[in-house]
């Protein structure tokens, strides 16, 4: 699967996908439910999940409105507060960020980040507050 889930940190609150390669939206849902699901199973703090998608393609499989709509098909856990998306694309950044926060969980916060240290960082000033 183009897409490895590991946590940042000893304490669990910082989740990173690591995507690679070409992957799909259906691709990105069966993570969800195979790995971030599990992860999160025992863990009832709030995490930020960060989304490193440099260096990887999106494969839109369909059309770009069916994509967007399988994206929120699979709603992350609620203690997912904050997701940060690291994708050096303009282009991916302004489509996910408006799509994740026009169909996104009620208080979820969505971000663009320039690098994964900036992700980190934003990461640990949130938890940090």
């Amino acid at each position: 699967m183009p897409i490895e889930t590991h946590w940042a940190n000893h304490d669990q609150s910082i989740l990173i996908e690591k995507f690679h390669d070409v992957w799909t939206w259906q691709q990105v849902s069966k993570a969800c439910q195979m790995k971030i699901y599990p992860l999160l199973e025992d863990v009832i703090h709030p995490v930020v999940l960060i989304q490193d998608m440099v260096g990887s393609h999106w494969n839109p499989t369909t059309n770009l409105l069916q994509d967007v709509q399988q994206m929120m098909q699979t709603p992350y856990p609620d203690n997912i507060q904050m997701t940060l998306v690291v994708s050096g694309n303009l282009a991916i950044d302004t489509l996910l960020i408006s799509a994740y926060k026009r169909c996104g969980q009620d208080g979820h916060i969505f971000q663009a980040c320039s690098t994964i240290n900036r992700a980190l960082q934003i990461a640990g000033d949130y938890l940090n507050e």
